[in-house]
């Protein structure tokens, strides 16, 4: 996953739904001490969990932050590089309103890739092409995402 958004030293990666932060970990240690990952789900404990993983770790650039999957209006458009989620976009009611506010999250001047993993579905979007890709089995991401993509005049693609 990490690969395919190509997150590196220096990233700024949002996580949503990221629940006890696994993956939010993995990403902190990707991105080195110049790079930084937010953490966000709507689990408290959850998030008190990640946050004590990553200060156990000795990793100083992981925030936790509750904030809703289909409510990242919150955050400023174009504040990151690339937003992850693993097995996330199947607990959205709402899977068109995440879509598209994880769309807007990273912005066209930044690497802009994001990518959602949800189990053997993955859904990339890199907003530096004119389509984004879905890949390995991933029908439900890319019929999720089409609305979304559509109202941008592009659509998925299944070739990752």
């Amino acid at each position: 996953m990490f690969d395919l958004a190509r997150i590196g030293p220096g990233c700024r990666v949002l996580d949503i739904a990221a629940g006890a932060g696994e993956q939010s970990i993995s990403a902190a240690r990707r991105v080195g001490t110049k790079g930084h990952v937010l953490a966000t789900d709507i689990a408290p404990a959850l998030l008190e969990r990640a946050a004590a993983d990553a200060r156990k770790a000795g990793l100083s650039n992981l925030e936790t932050r509750e904030i809703d999957g289909e409510a990242l209006d919150a955050l400023p458009a174009a504040s990151f590089d690339a937003a992850i989620s693993r097995v996330g976009l199947i607990y959205f009611p709402d899977q068109q309103r995440a879509l598209a506010g994880i769309c807007r999250a990273p912005g066209r001047q930044s690497r802009g890739h994001r990518l959602f993993d949800a189990g053997k579905q993955s859904l990339l979007l890199d907003s530096g092409q004119d389509h984004p890709r879905a890949g390995t089995t991933a029908s439900t991401a890319a019929r999720t995402a089409g609305p979304v993509l559509a109202r941008r005049g592009r659509r998925a693609r299944s070739d990752v």
